[in-house]
């Protein structure tokens, strides 16, 4: 899987900004990313729905851990 500061600057220099009125940040550190997968401890059975992905390099990797998944984002 391509590195999240990598897949990040792509999209910054495609001009992805975070919005501070959504209080929106970018996750780029992949130890954070495989931190946050481990301690969510899902089965691949389990049904989840991630509110905000934002870019989705979170999202990225929580999919491959679960048979099914949903991202609502609300900035387009």
């Amino acid at each position: 899987m391509e590195k999240a500061i990598n897949y990040t600057q792509r999209l910054l220099k495609r001009g992805a900004r975070p919005l501070k009125s959504l209080g929106q940040n970018f996750l780029i550190d992949d130890n954070v990313i495989d931190q946050i997968v481990l301690a969510s401890k899902l089965e691949h059975d389990t049904l989840l729905v991630e509110i905000g992905p934002g870019l989705g390099v979170l999202t990225k990797a929580l999919a491959k851990q679960v048979s099914k998944m949903w991202a609502v984002e609300l900035d387009a």
